[in-house]
């Protein structure tokens, strides 16, 4: 699980905690994984994704996205 950034958004110094879900799945099935499932019941809908995690008016209601990888046998 890990706190969303808008796909292709460029990293800055207020989104640089936060992860693009597509690109994470494009590398860990790099590494030979399969994407099992995914789970948005951490979604915020209000989280704007372009500020920092920490920050008062955000802490606690930032969107976030979860995956389940397997490696194949």
């Amino acid at each position: 699980m890990d706190h969303s950034r808008r796909h292709m958004a460029p990293e800055t110094r207020e989104t640089c905690r936060r992860e693009d879900s597509v690109e994470v799945i494009l590398e860990v099935r790099k590494a030979g994984f399969v994407l099992k499932r995914s789970s948005d019941i951490v979604y915020k809908p209000d989280d704007k994704l372009i500020y920092e995690i920490d920050r008062k008016t955000v802490t606690g209601n930032t969107d976030r996205f979860s995956l389940v990888f397997r490696k194949p046998k």
